[in-house]
């Protein structure tokens, strides 16, 4: 879940500051390996048989169809957070600490929603190994990323 919103941002960030400024070329390697071969990663690690892989797929995709919207949302935070190099005011702060917690419930009510419909597809031990894949890929942007990104500071 997080994989894809985080390849969104990263995305984003070179589309919109200088990458030489603010985004690693080891960050811009795991993007750039994460995304193109993204959908082949979730594949080979699932280990489905293809029988089930045709009926799990459908519902993969239409739970990153769904997911798009959350990270536009996600994207826009981090942009702005760029462009102004990690400095907010408290009121700045207090405004991105409302939308990023509404951003991580609307994340985990999709979430939950499409384990149910990925439970009526596949056992509950692959959609565990499902969510582990995610988690897994997500940590591995997000702690590319993290090195790249400025702590908040506050604006005076």
């Amino acid at each position: 879940m997080r994989t894809f919103a985080v390849g969104c941002v990263i995305a984003l960030l070179f589309g919109v500051v200088p990458v030489s400024a603010q985004v690693s070329d080891e960050t811009i390697l795991t993007f750039e390996v994460m995304t193109e071969h993204y959908d082949e990663l979730v594949r080979e690690a699932m280990d489905l048989s293809d029988e089930q892989w045709l009926v799990f797929e459908p519902v993969f995709e239409a739970y990153k169809e769904t997911m798009h919207p959350v990270f536009d949302r996600r994207i826009e935070v981090v942009r702005d957070y760029v462009k102004r190099g990690g400095k907010l005011t408290n009121d700045e702060a207090a405004a991105v600490l409302v939308i990023m917690s509404d951003i991580e419930r609307d994340e985990w009510l999709i979430l939950r929603d499409f384990e149910r419909e990925f439970l009526e597809v596949i056992p509950p031990t692959r959609v565990l190994r499902f969510l582990q894949i995610e988690n897994r890929l997500n940590l591995m942007l997000m702690s590319s990323l993290a090195k790249d990104i400025p702590l908040a500071k506050e604006a005076h």
